[in-house]
């Protein structure tokens, strides 16, 4: 069984536990795209190392903004 949950941690010692499945994609906005597959995300992740620090945004089944990390990097 594939696991269906996003785990992240911080510096801080806090542990985020999000179901994946209600977050089907990501909003990426130093690339100005969405993302919706890992492969994708893969692709983003090395475009990224350059463009640090970023922000990307958990959206939900409806598009709509549901977490927001900022200054990744």
């Amino acid at each position: 069984m594939k696991n269906q949950f996003c785990f992240l941690y911080t510096e801080q010692g806090h542990e985020l536990k999000l179901p994946v499945p209600s977050y089907p994609s990501i909003w990426v906005e130093s690339l100005g795209r969405e993302v919706t597959d890992h492969e994708e995300m893969k692709r983003c992740l090395k475009e990224l190392d350059t463009k640090k620090p970023y922000s990307v945004y958990l959206l939900n089944n409806q598009g709509g903004r549901v977490y927001g990390f900022h200054e990744i990097g």
